[in-house]
């Protein structure tokens, strides 16, 4: 079994190390092969319109926003004339980058090579109301994330809490890695559902000297006959998390805040407690492979918030972790997401 657990990391980082759709690739509008010097000449007529057309759609806003009561009239006047002084500066930019593209032009028209070579460089911004040919920029709405999870891990019983718990809140700890997949709900990005395949380790450390023993159907605590320096039973679950995130989103890529609710499901592959000790004065080790009676389904609530690539992460385990004892006892967890 831990041969198959290794193998799933292993399958893990490789799709990772393949290209992920979060690669955003900026391409350079490229103008058509046939432009020439009247072609340019045309496009300051469009710059100008296209400019012209923003600062209206600018103004038509900031007046909206009086009518509103949002801004007085003094605002108003002053966000007019920035709005007018950054497009007047925007048109007098565009129309210096075009007069210099003209200049190249002139000044290697003779030469066929040199002309050749010049009329296929790239110039400043071309829209699809232009005469120039663009290339199209392809928005993905899927984008793909490694995804690691760790803190600490621990259990509470039904009408118990914490302060109640027979685990060490320290010393039990969990960890997750794996594959995530975010794709866009709505155009833009704000609403994402989140999905993937996760290899995730849960760990519990009983206090007081204590350890695992099954008991015909249940699994108890009992007191260990030697001086424990570890007892951790371990469980090792693969999952398929599923969450629902909203935030900001640049090209549907998450940044800056998030959060995401949702839950996860999976299999529980292999149950192991871990036992150090002193006997008779030599160092001791015991490693027991054994289910302990968990639940081999395995299924629960999971939440996390945060900003960038780093979040707080919880999760509650609606499925008792043993099949048969008396107090059906769930896995609780916090600690901190990375997106990579």
């Amino acid at each position: 079994m831990k041969k198959q657990i290794i193998f799933l990391v292993a399958i893990l980082f490789g799709v990772m190390a393949q290209p992920t759709n979060a690669q955003i690739v900026k391409l350079i509008p490229k103008l058509d092969v046939n432009l020439n010097i009247k072609q340019l000449e045309k496009q300051k007529a469009v710059v100008r319109a296209r400019e012209k057309e923003r600062l209206k759609e600018e103004v038509e806003t900031i007046n909206q926003k009086l009518d509103r009561g949002e801004l007085t009239k003094e605002e108003a006047e002053r966000q007019k004339k920035t709005a007018a002084d950054k497009h007047a500066r925007n048109i007098e930019d565009q129309l210096d980058i075009i007069d210099a593209n003209i200049g190249l032009l002139n000044r290697n028209k003779q030469d066929d090579e040199d002309s050749d070579y010049y009329k296929h460089m790239n110039f400043l911004k071309t829209d699809s109301d232009t005469t120039t040919t663009t290339t199209t920029r392809k928005v993905r709405r899927t984008h793909s994330y490694l995804i690691l999870a760790f803190g600490f891990d621990n259990a509470v019983g039904s009408g118990q809490s914490l302060d109640d718990s027979p685990y060490k809140i320290g010393g039990s700890r969990f960890f997750q890695i794996g594959v995530e997949f975010g794709t866009a709900l709505v155009k833009s990005g704000f609403l994402r559902v989140n999905y993937g395949l996760q290899a995730q380790f849960n760990g519990l450390k009983p206090t007081d000297d204590r350890y695992f023993v099954r008991e015909g159907e249940e699994t108890v605590l009992k007191d260990f006959p030697y001086k424990l320096k570890k007892a951790k039973l371990r469980m090792y679950n693969l999952m398929i998390p599923i969450h629902l995130e909203i935030g900001p989103a640049s090209d549907y890529y998450p940044e800056k805040f998030k959060l995401g609710i949702g839950g996860y499901l999976g299999l529980n592959l292999r149950t192991i407690q871990k036992l150090k000790y002193r006997k008779n004065g030599h160092r001791s080790k015991e490693r027991i492979s054994n289910t302990y009676h968990t639940n081999n389904f395995v299924y629960g609530l999971s939440a996390y918030i945060g900003y960038g690539n780093y979040a707080l992460y919880v999760k509650y385990g609606i499925n008792p972790i043993f099949k048969n004892n008396p107090i059906d006892e769930h896995n609780v967890a916090a600690g901190l997401r990375v997106t990579l």
